[in-house]
């Protein structure tokens, strides 16, 4: 069961994209809001959720599959 170091930097990419898009996009072109620092942590863990999920996805395949 190995997991190549680019296969985590993968991860890693579609980890901080998606924390960008989630803080720039989502919440930073939102008229409503008015503080976006507010947010800060918001992407930061659930881009950490994202990478942890799609690490743990890629194991149970190997393990399972």
């Amino acid at each position: 069961m190995n997991i190549d170091t680019t296969t985590l930097m993968k991860f890693a990419l579609r980890a901080l994209v998606w924390g960008l898009t989630y803080y720039f996009i989502r919440r930073g072109l939102n008229p409503e809001v008015t503080d976006l620092e507010k947010f800060r942590g918001d992407a930061i863990y659930g881009s950490l959720a994202n990478f942890v999920g799609a690490v743990l996805f890629l194991l149970l395949d190997q393990y399972l599959g």
